[in-house]
């Protein structure tokens, strides 16, 4: 399997929020924008395409560690309700505790 160039996702993130109309974007680098760039917007695209990180960031390597192990954000909103609006802190205790096994800074 080929490596991937680019994180579609990230780099789409990126440059929207460098204020580029960007259309869509594919794994290998192809950046299709709605409209005709200026020279500013293309050099500013052309930067970002350029040191673009595919590599996911440390939230997302969290999240996909803790799907991975069966814990979802479904489980950890219900334990934050009990928690705070219940003021039942015994699923939140027993979330925490499979979540250390996994991330131990936590």
């Amino acid at each position: 399997m080929p490596e991937k160039l680019n994180d579609p996702t990230k780099l789409t993130r990126e440059l929207q929020e460098a204020g580029l109309p960007v259309e869509s974007v594919a794994s290998t680098g192809r950046v299709d924008f709605s409209r005709e760039l200026t020279k500013q917007e293309k050099t500013r695209a052309e930067n970002i395409v350029k040191f673009h990180d595919p590599k996911p960031s440390d939230i997302e390597i969290r999240i996909h560690e803790l799907k991975a192990s069966g814990i979802d954000f479904d489980q950890i909103v219900l334990a934050l309700w009990d928690l705070i609006i219940e003021n039942d802190s015994s699923s939140a205790t027993a979330l925490k505790s499979r979540m250390e096994l996994i991330d131990p800074y936590i």
